[in-house]
């Protein structure tokens, strides 16, 4: 056990605190995606290497209870509708700039044993990760104003909102909603000051982004977790000044906020009601709504009752598109565009590996989150996973899986769906 205790929590350390801060601003592209992709590597082969240094005690280690099971399944036929892929060699090693094929969706699911494998998060881990996550987002309001260190690549030369060490304000946005709890479980509960730092930071992050779905997740999964609180009041005894004052900074953050940037944070929420609405009438102007986010799942919807079974393959949306729609895309858009993302994950698991592996990674998630909330009060840490998770399942709907991001994500759930505490800090 001395072994997994050295191991593991290295790896832990280095996928949540390390990882979000490596890009390599060097050359004409793959800033971001490529060094963190290779980080990711190092570490499922050196877990790989741990497992069979101990192939005797693996059924010890590893567990083979039905949420393992059905990541295996999941797995399985993710492994059998790439055989049916519009371009397979695509589907196996990913799009260019995406690199989320089938090599790296199975670093998702090895990153979820390693942190299953340690147990529920350690304040260790947490701490490392808010600090890792306080810089990334100093960065990107840095960007926010107009100020930049680093050269940039010919994609974002010419970008005006944040992206960080991340890539894109969207997936920035993504990155903060997964944080967000553990910096309000650190002040309410653990009654730690720098906590209330670390939330106002990040959520004025947040804000510079400006992207809506983000948004959305952020406020209901922060909202979950007050509610979590306020029903098990009894045994977390919170304070409601604490709740108060963390009510205050978030509206100072906004105040500040819609003041330094001329009122666009409120005209960014009220395009939210507006876009709703255009959904609500429909017409011709439906397809429009959601910076053509309608379009795209309209069009995706077609494209998954064409292929309900099997989908067109991993990474494969982009050539369904200009197979079935480059009329259409020019028609609504007014150009050419690359449309390589459902721009909801649902939607896309459906349409590049068939509904049943959406009914898969639904069941799968549902286990874990199952798993967690049967644990909510014994579990260390287990609020705080359970809100970030479902604030990433929320955005989700608007927003796509990255590598920048997604891994984070997979090691949530690990640490949710463990059994048993960590061990040693």
């Amino acid at each position: 056990m001395r072994e997994r205790r050295d191991i593991i929590p290295t790896l832990i350390i280095v996928t949540l605190a390390v990882i979000p801060l490596v890009f390599f601003p060097v050359g004409e592209d793959g800033f971001f995606t490529p060094p963190k992709l290779l980080i990711l590597r190092l570490i499922v082969i050196t877990y790989l290497f741990w497992i069979f240094k101990n192939r005797d005690k693996v059924s010890d280690n590893v567990s083979t209870d039905w949420i393992n099971r059905i990541l295996l399944l999941y797995f399985a036929w993710l492994v059998f509708s790439t055989l049916f892929s519009i371009d397979i060699r695509q589907s196996i090693l990913g799009n260019l700039y995406r690199d989320e094929g089938l090599t790296t969706i199975l670093i998702y699911f090895a990153i979820f044993l390693i942190a299953r494998q340690q147990g529920t998060i350690s304040k260790k881990n947490i701490y490392y990760m808010l600090i890792a996550g306080c810089f990334v987002v100093m960065y990107g309001i840095l960007q926010s104003y107009g100020l930049e260190f680093f050269p940039r690549d010919y994609i974002r030369e010419k970008w005006i909102l944040p992206f960080s060490t991340i890539g894109n304000p969207n997936f920035l946005g993504t990155y903060i909603v997964l944080l967000l709890p553990f910096a309000v479980h650190l002040f309410v509960i653990e009654k730690k000051k720098i906590g209330l730092f670390i939330y106002a930071l990040l959520f004025y992050g947040l804000l510079t982004t400006m992207t809506r779905g983000t948004w959305i997740g952020a406020f209901i999964s922060v909202l979950l977790y007050l509610g979590i609180l306020f029903i098990y009041r009894q045994r977390f005894k919170f304070a409601i000044k604490d709740v108060m004052i963390f009510g205050l900074v978030t509206f100072l953050c906004l105040l500040v906020f819609d003041i330094s940037t001329s009122g666009s944070f409120f005209l960014r929420l009220l395009s939210i009601t507006l876009e709703f609405g255009r959904v609500i009438k429909g017409g011709e102007n439906l397809e429009l709504a959601g910076s053509y986010r309608m379009f795209i799942w309209l069009k995706t919807i077609e494209l998954i009752k064409m292929r309900p079974f099997v989908g067109f393959g991993l990474e494969n949306l982009q050539l369904a598109f200009e197979q079935y729609y480059a009329v259409d895309i020019i028609k609504v858009i007014g150009g050419p565009l690359i449309i390589d993302r459902a721009h909801n994950e649902y939607l896309h698991i459906a349409v590049s590996s068939g509904i049943p592996a959406l009914i898969l990674y639904l069941s799968f998630i549902t286990l874990v989150i199952r798993k967690g909330v049967a644990r909510l009060l014994d579990l260390p840490y287990a609020i705080p996973l359970l809100v970030a998770i479902f604030g990433y399942l929320v955005q989700a709907f608007f927003n796509i899986s990255v590598v920048s991001v997604a891994y984070i994500f997979w090691a949530f759930l690990g640490f949710l769906a463990s059994s048993k505490p960590i061990e040693t800090e």
